[in-house]
């Protein structure tokens, strides 16, 4: 578990990854995605690095023009006629 997570094959991946990847190593036990996802948390390095937030704090602007709704348009049609009112059975 601790080779697939951080060190040959891994990158610090969550859980439910880390179990899957050893699935695909060639490994099962039953308890394997409860135990994998106990290893991630015990991790110090994922404890570490986890919760970081990588975009540095902006102060909201309200949008100034309404640059979604500039484009509304209406298609115009004729009247609608059913099948069944032109003498076709439309069920199903």
């Amino acid at each position: 578990m601790v080779e697939i997570h951080s060190e040959v094959c891994g990158s610090h991946m969550n859980g439910h990854v880390l179990s899957k990847k050893i699935l695909r190593a060639g490994y099962y036990w039953l308890t394997m995605e409860r135990d994998s996802i106990q290893f991630v948390r015990k991790c110090h390095q994922c404890q570490v690095h986890g919760d970081l937030i990588r975009s540095p704090p902006v102060e909201l602007h309200a949008m100034a023009a309404p640059w979604p709704f500039m484009a509304w348009g209406m298609n115009v049609t004729g009247p609608i006629e059913l099948k069944a009112q032109m003498g076709i059975d439309s069920s199903w």
